[in-house]
C-alpha cells in the first residue's frame, strides 16, 4: 500500500493559521527570550536566578519545510509571541545580534516588546546601539506594545535627582533617548513598572504574582 502524506497545503489559509498558532506559541505567557545571559552578577544582580529559564524556541523544523510554510509562520512567530530582552551591564551577544543586517527584517517583525534594564550597558551601548534598534523597530516595524521593568531603586533616584543618577550625566541621557521613544505615536500600549526590593527575581514570576509597581507617571516627569 502506497502511503500517501496528508495534503497539509490544500487545507484553507485559516485553518494552516490556527494550526501554526497552536505550533508557534511558547509557553508561559507566550513569552520568548532573546537576551544572552547576563556576565553582570554583581550583588543583587545574580543572573542566573533573575534570567527566565524560557528559552527561545525558533521553528527551525517548520521554516525548512517548504517555502510556502515558510513565508506564512515566520511573520506570525514574532506576532503572537512577547519577547523579553534583558540589558546589563555587557551585552556583547546582543550588541552582535543587533548590528548583524541578517538578523534585523526578523526583529523588526516583533509585535510585542518587553524590554527590563538591569543596566543600561557600558561603552554608552543604550545610546549608540540599542535606542536606535528600538527607533527601528517602531517606524520601521511592527512594534506596537512595549513593557518596560525597572529598578525601584532607580525610580528613587529619577525622583531625587530628576532623571536618575548623575554618572557624569549618562543616566539621564539614556532616560531622555528612552522617554522620546516611548512617546512614539506609533506605540499603541506602553507600561512602565518597578520591581520592588532585590531585582534577581524571576521577572514572570515578580509580574505573575503582582510585585510590580505602575510607574508610568515617568513619562510626564
Amino acid at each position: 500500500m502506497i502511503n500517501e502524506n496528508f495534503p497539509f497545503l490544500d487545507l484553507p489559509p485559516e485553518i494552516r493559521t490556527q494550526i501554526y498558532r497552536l505550533l508557534l506559541v511558547q509557553k508561559p505567557q507566550n513569552l520568548v527570550v532573546i537576551s544572552p545571559r547576563l556576565i553582570d552578577s554583581s550583588p543583587p544582580f545574580y543572573a542566573s536566578s533573575y534570567l527566565s529559564t524560557t528559552a527561545a524556541t525558533y521553528p527551525f523544523n517548520l521554516l525548512l519545510s517548504c517555502s510556502l510554510i515558510y513565508e506564512e509562520i515566520r511573520p506570525l512567530y514574532f506576532n503572537v509571541n512577547t519577547f523579553l530582552i534583558i540589558l546589563g551591564r555587557h551585552n556583547n551577544t546582543l550588541s552582535y545580534l543587533l548590528h548583524e543586517t541578517r538578523f534585523r527584517s526578523s526583529l523588526r517583525l516583533i509585535r510585542r516588546l518587553r524590554l527590563s534594564i538591569v543596566r543600561w550597558g557600558c561603552r554608552n551601548f543604550f545610546e549608540i546601539t540599542f535606542a536606535p534598534f528600538l527607533q527601528d523597530c517602531i517606524l520601521n516595524g511592527n512594534l506596537r506594545h512595549l513593557e518596560l521593568f525597572v529598578r525601584e531603586s532607580w525610580v528613587s533616584s529619577v525622583k531625587k535627582q530628576h532623571g536618575g543618577n548623575d554618572n557624569d550625566g549618562r543616566d539621564r541621557q539614556n532616560w531622555r533617548a528612552l522617554k522620546t521613544l516611548l512617546k512614539d505615536p506609533y506605540l499603541e500600549n506602553i507600561s512602565i513598572w518597578a520591581l520592588p526590593g532585590n531585582f534577581y527575581e524571576n521577572l514572570e514570576d515578580a509580574v505573575q504574582s503582582y510585585k510590580t509597581i505602575d510607574v508610568a507617571w515617568l513619562l510626564n516627569d
